[in-house]
C-alpha cells in the first residue's frame, strides 16, 4: 500500500513539475532535469538522449566530400 502512495505522489510531483514548465510557473530546462527523478518516462527517454549522444560523440566529424566539377564530367562523358 505504501508503494502504490509514493508511486502516486511522484506521479503527482511529475505532473505539477511539467504543468509549471508548460505554463512558466516554473523554468523548463530545470523541470526537464527534475523530471527523470519522479517519472519513468521522462527517465527512460533521457537515457535514450544519453545514448545518441554517446554514439554521436564517439564518431569523427570529419566528413570527406569529393565533388568534380561540371566541366570534367562533361569531359568524362564525351571521351567514352
Amino acid at each position: 500500500m505504501l508503494d502504490e502512495a509514493r508511486e502516486f505522489a511522484k506521479m503527482c510531483i511529475a505532473s505539477n513539475l511539467f504543468d509549471g514548465a508548460v505554463t512558466k510557473k516554473y523554468d523548463a530546462s530545470l523541470a526537464t532535469k527534475v523530471l527523470p527523478m519522479y517519472d519513468d518516462e521522462w527517465k527512460q527517454l533521457n537515457e535514450w538522449y544519453a545514448k545518441l549522444r554517446e554514439t554521436h560523440d564517439n564518431k569523427s566529424g570529419n566528413i570527406t566530400v569529393v565533388m568534380s566539377s561540371f566541366k570534367e564530367e562533361e569531359q568524362l562523358t564525351t571521351k567514352e
